[in-house]
């Protein structure tokens, strides 16, 4: 297959670009997100441990300056409506007015920015072997929360898309540039489909850093100048690459039979280098006393860089540079009065990047000591307006001279922060002097052994559960005598005697106080002839909830020397039927999972069967809500769940046999709001399921709840 008939047109349009958003139907509080009912299994089996540098000081527009990785390449965001190099006609689409100046509002309508903006994105677009198509999508997007412009709903975010149309069931291997992901795909003609995000949130663009979009790519034809910059690539233009942390500059779908069934070294690349540092205030502080009156002011900025500051009061003043890269930047100005703000200029961007910062004096804790013996907090503190002396205060009372004693405290704050009528503040950790605090916690001897053995066997005693024990002590008490293996230690081993007999055993066990405690007895009874057993089958719990870990332990049978379980009911699990217990995680079903034990003893008699049974807890399920937009098949459908822990709830279109169509989306349940007792979960996907031919809903949770015959609302 040659290059060319790898890449597809549709790679390089707005069209295909703007479907980055689309099709997320979760978005969780942290970690990735996947979207893809097709996708059986998927695994990150070379994962990229590379991470962008950093990311740059918030902008004008609330978003950062610019993202750095390793190589010290910085990206800003592509804005330019009148840029090809920025692809004019997604801007545009993605609401940009060319002629309006850029403006992020309170609302959407005063707002003229894009709804998607990129810092770097590329794609790669490979026919299959068996003519479907596969494609990956890379990319740093800004967007929004809500996904319409709106001040304080700026998030960043990595994205990595996976999309590929498979011939056959099995295991797929995609090898890309920034490592390779193993799908496992039951439904050939679902195929893989597959996004991972770093999920955003509002103004903590810090997490776009986790992302395995990590270098940026870089073309090998090297960057394009023109006069608005320097960008990466032309877009439009289909280029090979560098940069991969794995030197795997290609995109390659190998199939189940180590066949490869798409394969292209032709990517588009969207990113402009960014030239601007933006400024990041740190402090600006008044200190006032016999050399006069100053403004400290401390910021960070690109390295080189000319950052000013200018106010009332003071003359417009160039702070100088330092520190190990010279980003630290620094000014003592001279004050004829104090103002309220002063403005930090970053001169050397283009735009030159502003801040303001209020002025405040500096506060300094020197010292926060607790004593245990008087249960006193001694506070004292400075500030640098030795003039003035504005007032001083910690947790509401004011400090007399710079010190205040807190009395009546029964155990010391971890720290303390000291206020200033003036705006400064400072916080410090609290020092601890005098004796011990607290009450030590006392030892429990806790013996452990079984109630029956057989003559000759060798038998455990065992205080592993005993608490706050430094040392062990075993005793026998009654009973023809034994020789313990090591009665000083936690665990120990005997030989039961040849005949019949009832021993009985004490532990002691000592504190690191030096107190000690002795436990119950606990008594061993020694049978010389072989019993009649008996089965004895419990459950560590015998409503748990769907997918919670049970014990079914029969260890309380008698004279039990072998051991066979045979599951009577419910949905088949895995377990070790010859084993005295074992542990299986409860399946979903309304039937419940039955156990049947019987057990040998050791002259080969056996016991009658003894039964357990396990029935989940319901998880009960309610919609509050269920609607289509059918102009853009987005579905919301939302409601409430009685179990919260670890719950996933599906939503999928039913049937005309009642049976699960297509899935719509998942939610996680959300924890009760305050005073309710049951969990909300809201799905809400757009550009999904066409409603086409749908009329009722499935509802599931991994928890055992089910609804179906769900109806919903459909509009416009």
């Amino acid at each position: 297959m040659s290059q060319d008939a790898w890449l597809h047109p549709a790679a390089i349009s707005r069209g295909y670009r703007r479907r980055l958003r689309a099709g997320i139907a979760t978005i969780t509080a942290v970690g990735l997100v996947a979207a893809g009912a097709t996708v059986v299994m998927g695994e990150v089996t070379t994962a990229n441990t590379d991470t962008l540098k950093g990311v740059g000081p918030a902008g004008p527009y609330g978003f950062p300056v610019y993202y750095e990785d390793a190589s010290g390449l910085k990206l800003e965001q592509c804005l330019d409506a009148n840029e090809a190099m920025c692809d004019p006609a997604f801007l545009v689409g993605e609401g940009l007015d060319p002629e309006r100046p850029l403006h992020i509002g309170t609302t959407a309508a005063e707002s003229n920015w894009p709804g998607e903006s990129f810092y770097f994105q590329s794609e790669a677009v490979a026919d299959t072997t068996a003519g479907g198509d596969a494609t990956l999508v890379m990319a740093l997007e800004a967007t929004f929360a809500n996904e319409e412009p709106k001040d304080g709903d700026q998030v960043v975010f990595g994205r990595l898309r996976i999309r590929v149309d498979t011939p056959a069931a099995g295991t797929y291997t995609v090898t890309h540039p920034y490592g390779v992901d193993t799908f496992e795909v039951d439904t050939p003609a679902d195929g893989i489909n597959f996004t991972e995000d770093i999920t955003p949130a509002p103004q903590n663009f810090g997490l776009a850093l986790r992302s395995r979009i990590a270098p940026f790519l870089q073309s090998t034809a090297g960057p394009v100048e023109t006069d608005t910059g320097t960008y990466l690539a032309d877009p439009a233009v289909p280029t090979a690459v560098t940069g991969s942390p794995f030197e795997t500059n290609f995109f390659r779908v190998t199939g189940p039979d180590g066949q490869v069934i798409a394969e292209t070294d032709q990517f588009t690349l969207l990113g402009k280098v960014s030239t601007n540092s933006g400024i990041d205030p740190v402090s600006a502080t008044v200190s006032e006393d016999g050399d006069g009156m100053f403004l400290n002011v401390h910021a960070r900025a690109g390295a080189n860089d000319a950052i000013t500051v200018s106010g009332e009061g003071l003359a417009e003043t160039t702070l100088a540079a330092g520190g190990a890269d010279g980003t630290d930047y620094f000014a003592r100005v001279p004050l004829t009065s104090v103002p309220d703000k002063v403005t930090l200029l970053n001169e050397s961007d283009k735009p030159v990047a502003t801040k303001t910062v209020t002025v405040t004096d500096l506060v300094t804790v020197t010292g926060a000591i607790y004593s245990t013996a008087s249960q006193e907090l001694v506070i004292t503190a400075t500030t640098s307006d030795a003039v003035e002396s504005p007032q001083l205060s910690y947790g509401g009372q004011a400090l007399a001279d710079g010190r205040l004693t807190v009395s009546g405290l029964a155990i010391p704050p971890a720290s303390v922060t000291v206020t200033s009528a003036a705006g400064g503040s400072d916080t410090a950790p609290v020092s601890v002097t005098g004796g011990a605090l607290g009450t030590a916690e006392a030892t429990t001897a806790i013996a452990v052994a079984p109630s029956t053995t057989l003559a000759g066997k060798e038998v455990t005693l065992d205080g592993s559960s005993s608490v706050n024990a430094t040392s062990y002590a075993w005793a026998q008490t009654k009973g023809t005598p034994v020789t313990l293996a090591d009665p000083s230690a936690a665990t120990t081993t005997f030989t039961a005697p040849d005949q019949a007999a009832e021993l009985a055993f004490t532990l002691t066990t000592r504190a690191p106080d030096g107190t000690s405690v002795v436990s119950e007895p606990v008594t061993v009874t020694v049978t010389a002839a072989d019993q009649t057993p008996t089965a004895v089958a419990t459950a560590s719990t015998t409503d748990p909830l769907v997918g919670q870990n049970v014990t079914i332990d029969g260890s309380g049978s008698t004279n039990a020397a072998r051991y066979s379980w045979t599951q009577t009911g419910g949905t088949p699990t895995a377990f070790d039927a010859t084993a005295p217990s074992f542990t299986f995680a409860m399946p979903s079903g309304k039937a419940p999972v039955t156990f049947q034990l019987v057990v040998t003893s050791p002259n080969g008699t056996v016991s009658a069967p003894a039964t357990v049974t396990v029935t989940a807890k319901a998880d009960i399920l309610a919609v509050t809500a269920a609607e289509v937009r059918t102009g853009r098949n987005e579905w919301r459908v939302a409601g409430t769940a009685t179990i919260t822990n670890n719950n996933t709830v599906s939503v999928w279109t039913q049937t005309a046999t009642g049976g699960k169509g297509q899935l719509i989306g998942t939610a996680t349940v959300e924890a009760p709001a305050a005073g309710a007792t049951e969990g909300i979960w809201s799905v809400r996907t757009r550009n999904g399921v066409a409603p086409a031919g749908v009329t009722r809903l499935i509802v599931e949770s991994s928890r055992g709840g089910f609804l179906k015959d769900v109806t919903f609302t459909s509009r416009r």
